[in-house]
């Protein structure tokens, strides 16, 4: 087997608490050339080491081995925390210990049936928009995400607005389901791809399943609760359950969602697909900043409680974060508050990450195949346009990550 080459991508921190780490430097005992004596990592090297020589050794171990996807759970000892692999996120990063720092790459598996529309999206110079490439440079770039200390990139079955003037029906194509709720081979195709680059690079992708001007394709609710199924029964049966985080619909709270999808009902499919998934996936469902806070029974049935946040000061995130902790729901069963939503402001990623809650980043752009990661074609180097490299350059800044280059 080919041996993976050292991926800049890995989180020192994760890897430093890591099971994998300690079952192969726990018994990792070397002889001394000098005294024949067996000497023990832990006991003689690792007091002599500095962290960054440890992280350094962490690395390459874990080079030597098959990638692999990381397990995502809440912390039994400290609910309101994210785990990875058993372990709190940024372990020793004051202040986003157990935090689930994301961004929104919801366009990760785009694509546009509406050939009118699609020449909306040709890259510079001319070529037409193709899926296939939007999804394999995307999935190039999740390393690079993983080496400032991102935790975890939201990707859509039916995508987000590609452009912002459009009407609340859109005329783009852009669903991974047909009618009947059926999953389009092409879109898990897609997302197989961006699941396998994402245990390269030891992220933990959040998947969307509806988006509004998209959601309208299906017929009602019976094929929205077909889609959340089918969607289930296929993290399930490839395994990637405990690896990924499942989001019933973006910004619940949308008129022209089915009633199924609206904040009294949305509970009912939350639970379904857990209940489905027999414990093995975490589920939840965001909601629109003015439906605040969510309804008790959305936060009960919900993993964990998720936010947007576009356009709320630093303040009101605050009581956005009071309003889901004051709920009775929360005080009953305490869980992660994760905003995966917020704009380019990063005086709201500090209000939130004050506040004990989770940050995401979203950046629209102008399909200039330069600014933002919304707006196709998208560029997915953190470095293509100052929005981006701000972002990355903070979060490295919050995690203690080394090897960022933004």
């Amino acid at each position: 087997m080919k041996r993976p080459s050292l991926q800049p991508g890995i989180n020192s921190t994760l890897v430093l608490t890591s099971p994998i780490f300690y079952q192969l430097v726990g018994n990792l005992n070397v002889t001394s050339l000098r005294s024949k004596k067996s000497v023990s990592f832990w006991r003689d090297c690792a007091p002599l080491c500095s962290m960054r020589l440890v992280s350094i050794l962490c690395t390459i171990l874990l080079s030597l081995l098959p990638a692999h996807s990381v397990n995502i759970t809440l912390c039994p000892q400290h609910p309101t925390w994210f785990c990875v692999d058993g372990f709190p996120t940024h372990v020793g990063a004051p202040g986003v210990t157990g935090l689930l720092l994301n961004s929104r790459m919801i366009q990760g598996i785009f694509d546009d049936a509406n050939t009118t529309t699609q020449q909306l999206w040709a890259y510079p110079g001319g070529a037409p928009y193709d899926a296939a490439r939007q999804t394999a440079e995307f999935v190039g770039n999740l390393s690079s995400y993983a080496a400032c200390g991102l935790d975890a990139v939201t990707v859509g079955m039916q995508g987000g607005d590609p452009e912002p003037s459009f009407p609340a029906d859109q005329p783009n194509e852009s669903s991974g389901f047909a009618r009947n709720g059926t999953p389009l081979p092409a879109y898990l195709a897609r997302l197989t791809s961006v699941l396998a680059g994402a245990a390269r690079a030891r992220l933990v992708p959040i998947i969307s399943l509806f988006y509004q001007g998209q959601v309208e394709r299906l017929d009602g609710d019976a094929a929205v609760a077909a889609a959340v199924d089918a969607m289930v029964d296929w993290l399930v049966a490839g395994g990637h359950a405990p690896h990924v985080v499942l989001e019933i619909a973006n910004e619940v709270g949308c008129a022209a969602f089915p009633p199924s999808l609206q904040p009294g009902a949305v509970h009912l499919l939350i639970a379904r697909a857990a209940a489905r998934a027999q414990g093995t996936l975490l589920v939840s469902t965001s909601f629109l900043p003015s439906v605040n806070p969510p309804p008790d029974a959305a936060v009960a049935a919900s993993a964990f409680v998720t936010l947007h946040c576009n356009g709320l000061t630093a303040a009101q995130i605050g009581a956005h974060i009071a309003g889901v902790k004051g709920t009775a729901a929360w005080q009953a069963h305490p869980k992660p508050i994760v905003f995966n939503e917020c704009g380019t402001n990063l005086t709201a990623m500090d209000a939130a990450i004050a506040g004990g809650a989770s940050w995401g980043y979203y950046d629209q752009g102008r399909s200039d195949y330069r600014e933002g990661f919304q707006a196709p074609p998208t560029n997915w180097n953190l470095s293509a346009a100052p929005l981006k490299h701000a972002f990355f350059a903070r979060l490295a800044q919050y995690t203690g990550a080394q090897q960022c280059e933004a």
